[in-house]
This record gives C-alpha cells, structure tokens and sequence, in this order.
C-alpha cells in the first residue's frame, strides 16, 4: 500500500546573531524575516521538503526572488543565527483533518 501521509515544515521563528552588519535593524530585520518566509495569504507558509536544509534552501531561493539582490540576501543569510521549525504531518485517513505537530526544530545557521 502506498505512504498517504504528507509531511511539511513551517517556520516558527528566525532569529539573528547578537552582531549584525551596518544599515540593518535588528529587531525590525527579524520582524521582516519572520514575516517575509513564514507567512501567506492563508496562513503560515507550508514548505514540503523532506529536511531543514532543503527549507533553508527553499527560503534563500524565495529571498533571491523578492530581493533581487544576491549580495544583499547573502548578507542577511549570514546574519541568521538559528531558524525555528515545525514539522507537520497530515494523514488523508484521519478522522480529522487537522494536521499534527510531530517535531519542532532549530536549526543553527552556518557561515557560508
């Protein structure tokens, strides 16, 4: 019999080093970060990846969409300390169809 249930990771949080470049805010560059990758139209943002280095992927890809500017995504990237996940489970044969937390995550970002 065929796997039926699906997995997806959603950000809980990101959160940046204690020292970050000049021209940025800490506060208000968390604020924007937290908002830009985790959040949609319908709710948080659902990312179907199978690891957290493919969400972290996922999330640098969207940044480079929305930025434009490689140099500065890279910078921002850098700045990230730790980014916070929950990962999901949604089972099509359950009585409910609410999805289920199975793990919450932190990832430590690493220097490029």
């Amino acid at each position: 019999m065929p796997e039926t249930t699906v997995g997806y990771f959603t950000i809980r949080s990101i959160e940046l080093k204690g020292s970050i470049e000049d021209g940025y805010e800490k506060d208000s560059l968390e604020r924007f970060l937290n908002q830009y990758v985790s959040r949609g139209v319908q709710g948080s943002v659902r990312y179907f990846c199978k690891s957290e280095s493919e969400v972290c992927a996922k999330i640098r890809v969207i940044m480079e969409f929305m930025q434009q500017d490689l140099t500065s995504v890279t910078e921002i990237f850098e700045m990230i300390q730790t980014i916070e996940l929950d990962q999901w489970l949604m089972d099509p044969n359950s009585l409910t169809d609410a999805p289920r937390l199975i793990s919450q995550v932190s990832t430590t970002m690493q220097a490029a």
